[in-house]
């Protein structure tokens, strides 16, 4: 495929954007629209270079390398168990994690406190000792990654918090799933040779 470079207007703003983690979602209007109009292009072209263009349907793009093992950094991993943890404090609550999650806005320092006062032990083993930490790491990392706005200390999640989202909630319903599941004395059932309830016997 032949890569028109000048077709594409924003080159140059849509790889310094995504480069670094970033996700231009559709509250990225320019960037956006640049990637929705000349998206073939823009993937042939970070292919070229290396790279895998992600398109979400759910209105984000952002960049994974074609090849090796994915790891998460230390500041992907703090992010991961902050949205862990949101999942947790609102399935607690009450309330349908995505929703709560991606409602208009939060406080920050209200919601970072919440968090610290509940799983302290968890933030603390993942690097995250203080609420002040937790507030930090919303206004710094998830901001900065595109997952987040941050105007003075209203917050509002943006569309690409889901991809952190989806593995959480999908955790946490294995994990409740696993405590609800009665355990099996051993040496019982079909796996230790008994046989079958009558009913699920064939004739």
């Amino acid at each position: 495929m032949r890569i028109e470079l000048d077709e594409l207007a924003h080159l140059k703003s849509v790889f310094q954007t995504l480069l670094p983690g970033y996700h231009i979602s559709n509250e990225d209007f320019g960037l956006y629209s640049e990637l929705q109009s000349f998206e073939s292009l823009y993937d042939a072209l970070f292919r070229a270079l290396g790279y895998e263009l992600r398109a979400d349907a759910r209105g984000f793009y952002y960049l994974l390398p074609e090849e090796g093992p994915m790891t998460l950094n230390v500041t992907t991993q703090k992010m991961a168990l902050l949205t862990f943890l949101m999942v947790e404090y609102f399935a607690d609550e009450g309330k349908d994690p995505y929703e709560a999650i991606v409602k208009p806005t939060h406080d920050a320092p209200t919601l970072a406190r919440a968090l610290h006062d509940r799983f302290s032990e968890p933030l603390r083993e993942g690097g995250l000792e203080s609420a002040d930490a937790v507030e930090k790491c919303f206004v710094t990392s998830f901001r900065r990654l595109g997952f987040a706005t941050i105007n003075g200390d209203v917050m509002h999640f943006r569309p690409p918090i889901v991809r952190l989202l989806d593995i959480c909630v999908e955790f946490g319903r294995e994990k409740r799933g696993e405590e609800a599941a009665p355990a099996q004395p051993a040496g019982t059932g079909e796996a230790a040779g008994a046989a079958p309830p009558p009913e699920a016997r064939r004739e």
